[in-house]
């Protein structure tokens, strides 16, 4: 499984890619701070989960990933709840709150602990399906 995360924070953006570790030992993590480096990391890789801070182009950047892969688990990552309802619009998978923790990463909804508890049994061969816009 591949997973991107982006926050403009490097602090946050730390504690983020340890904490999909723990959840996911065995996952590829690729870690963006710059908003530049991670448009075209979308355009040009296939992946799986997209964990996303809301900075200025958060929202965004999550409609663009949507489009691409519609098939891809966004999870929105933000400083407070006032923005799930717009995040929802995006379909997105999970919005948890930070500081992240594994605990929010193992279940931010019912979707997001099914496709923990599939990899972490292996019963599921992950996918992502590009569409190209």
């Amino acid at each position: 499984m591949k997973i991107l995360a982006i926050d403009d924070k490097p602090a946050d953006l730390k504690l983020l890619s340890q904490e999909i570790k723990k959840v996911y030992p065995d996952a590829e993590v690729q870690a963006f701070s710059e908003i530049e480096k991670v448009w075209k990391e979308v355009e040009n890789t296939d992946f799986n989960v997209f964990f996303c801070c809301l900075d200025t182009y958060g929202f965004e950047l999550a409609e663009h990933v949507r489009k691409i892969y519609p098939a891809c688990n966004i999870i929105i990552a933000a400083d407070t709840m006032e923005y799930m309802a717009d995040a929802m619009k995006i379909h997105v998978s999970g919005y948890i709150q930070k500081p992240v923790s594994k605990d929010a990463i193992c279940y931010p909804d019912t979707y997001q602990r099914q496709v923990y508890f599939c990899f972490h049994e292996k019963r599921v061969q992950f996918a992502s399906v590009r569409h190209n816009v």
